[in-house]
């Protein structure tokens, strides 16, 4: 069983850890009035400078998580603090105010056609010409959008409302701000007065650039302008669920929920304008990373965007289970007055959807791997092609191999990729795989080839020993094989492994007497994905019993000769396959035949079929659970799917 020799003293860490945490505690607070409020004070001024612009070989990021900590810690803070934020605290003004109704009677826009807050081409007031610049039409056009969108079709809850309060605003309207900002952010939403009824749910106003044609990327300079308003005004619809979803640690706030479903909505929202690939990079160049990563150092960029590049996993769980599952899990998460990200994606996937975090997760890792010129739209990520490859922490081209110095170790939700390169020879690799024993692991499995249906296959570990052996049948079948080595713990930490692989000629085809084909016995594998919609894929196995017959050759299970064509194994004897009638259909839950797939005889082999959720008839079936029936001679199996819409 391997355990790294750190393991023995974990415990005893843990317990001076909590022994003394008291005495952190107090550390902490006297940093609040210190260092911390110099960061603080740094990081808000960051956003109104103009001079230091950050390196443009970075994208710009959401200022939202600033301000979201400083009216946390507000209360907290210094006098003299407060002094130097008290500007950055409160709504912005102008030399000379103006102000658009938007026409669906949502928003409030605030703006300026003079001094360094002026908007965009001020003076253009052509579509239409009423008196107000056409780049205050189209943010009022926009914003007004991404309402219907938001919360008209998906059924979110708006924003609570500011109607009580009088200074700006005070109509009920939602107030959005055009303001000149460093180039190195889109804009912000601020949280701004609890309710008295629900004390997490706050009323926010939100900031967006005054201009942003210097990012110039796009035709008519206004889709960074749209992201920006579906990423922004979700967070105001987060606020009114729960403004305190987030971890607050190493003396910073870390919303990095609020982010990563922010940026899926930017997408959901403006499907055609894909910002978001941007940020991808900083998520599959670091698999390793928690889920939870979240920074403000910029010289760190890998922890300051990897809560951005981590929208994946709320566009994984999205399509697999539907839109509305991201809104379930923000009403869960207001039941909590803390972050609970983790507690309540595990609670809507147990209690809507029969599964959980951790088997979703694991899931998570094997989509990860398609993508970039791995990408299968119909099975994994619709827009996979865009994104990039995963990091590879390792590659092996001979065998046997032992390795236990992993270089980066996977922290909690986070994971490996270990690329076994495969030979020519007949035969298969024996993978032994042994976790670090305090860890709560999920060990996955791909055998890829392309244009081949994947082998997606999952350890069945100790739970004590979290230790597990799988083997690869016919290695030379795939370019690849993939070990997926993935930590499902929900707490902060970092946790080490071993593994072993070996190649074995007898994981092949083997001969004898009364043995199975190369292919084994007959296996029906589970759909992938399920849930599905409107399109799974179905993998399933045909196999044949051999025995030789008096002349070398080998008899089958029909007790007929058969000799389709010949391969020499220690002598004259002869490889046979003999067809089998396979029929592989659909019912419903009342047994009734929906879609038959397959139905005519069949060689030993690995099969998969597609179903496109339709009937025999070509109609589109509903949503439920159905029965997928597997046929050959006399074997029988018969697994159940979701069709989830």
């Amino acid at each position: 069983m391997f355990k790294p020799k750190r393991i023995s003293m974990r415990k005893i860490i843990i317990f001076l850890l909590c022994l003394c945490s008291s005495n952190l505690v107090q550390a902490e607070e006297a940093k609040l009035t210190r260092a911390y409020e110099e960061r603080l004070i740094q990081r808000v001024r960051s956003v109104f400078s103009l001079k230091e612009e950050k390196s443009f070989s970075l994208p710009p990021r959401c200022a939202t998580p600033i301000f979201l900590e400083l009216s946390s810690v507000w209360d907290k803070l210094s006098q003299e603090a407060k002094k130097s934020l008290s500007k950055y605290q409160w709504r912005p003004t102008y030399e000379s105010e103006s102000i658009y109704d938007t026409p669906e009677g949502y928003f409030k826009i605030h703006y300026t056609t003079i001094g360094e807050d002026s908007v965009f081409q001020a003076g253009v007031d052509v579509n239409p010409p009423d008196g107000v610049p056409d780049y205050v039409n189209r943010c009022a056009d926009i914003f007004d959008s991404v309402w219907a969108k938001e919360v008209d079709s998906l059924g979110y809850e708006p924003p609570p409302s500011d109607d009580w309060y009088q200074p700006n605003g005070g109509d009920g309207r939602y107030d959005v701000y055009l303001k000149n900002i460093n180039q190195s952010y889109y804009g912000y939403s601020q949280p701004e007065s609890s309710l008295a009824a629900k004390p997490i749910s706050y009323t926010s106003y939100i900031v967006v650039r005054n201009d942003y044609s210097m990012y110039g990327y796009y035709e008519d300079k206004l889709d960074i302008l749209r992201v920006t308003a579906a990423h922004e005004f979700f967070h105001a619809i987060q606020f009114g669920y729960d403004a305190t979803e987030f971890e607050y640690a190493d003396s910073e706030a870390k919303p990095y929920w609020m982010e990563m479903s922010a940026v899926w909505m930017e997408d959901v929202c403006y499907d055609q304008i894909n910002d978001y690939v941007n940020y991808l990079p900083w998520f599959y160049d670091y698999p390793w990373l928690s889920l939870k990563t979240f920074s403000y150092n910029w010289s760190v960029p890998e922890s300051l965007f990897h809560a951005y590049g981590s929208c994946v996993f709320p566009i994984f769980l999205s399509e697999k289970f539907g839109t509305d599952i991201i809104r379930r899990i923000w009403v869960r998460c207001s039941w909590f007055d803390s972050a609970s990200f983790d507690f309540s994606t595990d609670a809507v996937l147990y209690f809507d959807y029969g599964s959980n975090l951790n088997e979703e997760f694991r899931q998570f890792t094997i989509w990860n791997y398609f993508t970039g010129v791995r990408a299968d739209p119909t099975c994994f990520f619709s827009e996979g092609n865009l994104f990039d490859t995963v990091a590879v922490s390792q590659t092996h081209y001979s065998y046997p191999v032992y390795d236990s110095s992993i270089i980066h170790p996977p922290s909690n939700l986070a994971s490996n990729y270990i690329r076994f390169v495969t030979g020519g020879s007949p035969g298969g690799l024996r993978i032994h795989f042994d976790g670090e024993d305090e860890a709560a692991w999920k060990v996955s499995l791909i055998g890829y080839k392309p244009a081949l249906a994947p082998l997606l296959e999952e350890f069945d570990l100790d739970s004590l020993n979290q230790e597990g052996t799988l083997e690869v049948y016919n290695w030379q079948d795939y370019q690849e094989i993939i070990l997926i080595p993935a930590v499902v713990n929900w707490d902060s930490a970092i946790f080490t492994y071993s593994y072993t692989a070996e190649f074995d000629s007898m994981l092949a085809e083997v001969w004898g007497e009364e043995v199975d084909l190369v292919y084994g016995s007959f296996t029906l594998s589970q759909n992938y994905p399920n849930p599905f919609n409107p399109v799974t894929r179905i993998q399933y196995t045909v196999g044949s019993r051999q025995t030789k017959t008096a002349d070398g050759g080998q008899r089958t299970d029909d007790g007929f000769a058969h000799t389709t064509h010949e391969k020499a194994v220690g002598g004259s004897q002869f490889m046979v396959h003999s067809p089998v009638h396979t029929t592989l259909r659909i019912y419903n839950v009342q047994g009734r035949l929906v879609r038959t797939l397959v139905d005519e005889e069949k060689q030993a082999g690995i099969y998969s079929v597609i179903w496109d959720g339709k009937d025999n008839q070509g109609n589109p079936v509903s949503s439920g659970i159905y029965l997928y029936k597997l046929k050959c001679g006399e074997f029988e199996k018969t697994k159940k799917m979701i069709m989830l819409k």
